[in-house]
């Protein structure tokens, strides 16, 4: 009897525990899911390996890909098509921490987004896109990095990893930021030659000694105008090599507006054409209208 009364109270407790837990549990609020621009995947953790990360989701437009952490290796995000790549090499040795915009060796994705987290004198560092998301003016990367852990055995050697990323449209404003908020800079961005809807057309430049102001001004196809407002300085005093600094950059519809702009940020002192090397007057901007 006293072992039928001990099973009997033990069942009776487990009950009562599982009874807990049930009431517990609230059901997810489960809604329609409809056709979505924003690609998002939920955060795993630093022991995600390579091939997890690069394994693509089932659809590329809705789906996610929970086991790996990022964004599925290309799709469509509102708009925009895009194809995670290799970011290779810098070529320059050091990488700056942010992101570099440049022209990408992609006819139907003309444009390339390398994001690099700065210098490491480790390895065990890694970082890669796990959301992206265009709402028609604003293209926004979300990145997610990983550090090793403490006692991790790691190679001892300079690193400097990166992720990169091409797409098909230049956006309005891009902004890059990582799972904590901080918002990367734009260290660098160049399109030399005509790519797609963009074409450098001109430069503004002014300033003196080891500090330049520049507006670069690029075509559209649709006959407006992007411009880069740049700092140039030099490395160190008396050096032959700069370093540029995206200060802004943005679009605007006439000449006049771009002059404008140029005045603002002090570049205005004279003007630039590519392969010319003479220098112009800034009326002679607003003279040209092709």
């Amino acid at each position: 009897m006293k072992r039928l009364l001990c099973g009997t109270a033990v069942l009776a407790a487990t009950l009562f525990m599982l009874a807990g837990c049930q009431v517990r549990y609230v059901e997810p609020d489960i809604k329609e899911t409809k056709k979505i621009t924003t690609i998002t995947v939920p955060v795993t953790s630093v022991g995600s390996t390579d091939e997890d990360r690069v394994k693509p989701a089932v659809s590329s437009e809705t789906s996610e890909d929970a086991s790996s952490g990022k964004i599925p290796e290309s799709g469509d995000a509102g708009g925009i098509k895009y194809n995670i790549i290799d970011p290779g090499t810098s070529g320059e040795g050091e990488v700056e921490k942010g992101y570099y915009l440049v022209e990408a060796a992609n006819d139907k994705l003309p444009y390339k987004i390398v994001v690099a987290m700065g210098e490491f004198s480790t390895g065990g560092y890694d970082i890669w896109f796990s959301g992206i998301d265009y709402d028609g003016t604003v293209l926004k990367l979300t990145v997610k990095e990983t550090s090793p852990a403490e006692g991790d055995v790691v190679p001892q050697a300079i690193t400097y990893p990166m992720c990169a990323i091409e797409f098909s449209k230049l956006p309005a404003q891009i902004k890059v930021v990582n799972e904590s908020g901080y918002e990367y800079k734009c260290v660098f961005t160049r399109l030399e030659t005509k790519t797609a809807d963009l074409e450098l057309i001109a430069w503004f430049s002014d300033g003196s000694g080891e500090i330049l102001r520049k507006t670069y001004v690029y075509q559209t196809a649709d006959g407006t105008y992007k411009y880069e407002n740049v700092t140039s300085i030099t490395e160190h005093w008396g050096a032959a090599k700069w370093k540029d600094t995206i200060e802004s950059y943005g679009f605007a519809k006439t000449r006049e507006e771009i002059v404008e702009i140029a005045r603002k940020f002090n570049s205005c002192g004279y003007l630039m054409y590519p392969n010319d090397n003479k220098p112009h007057s800034p009326d002679e901007f607003l003279k040209t209208k092709t």
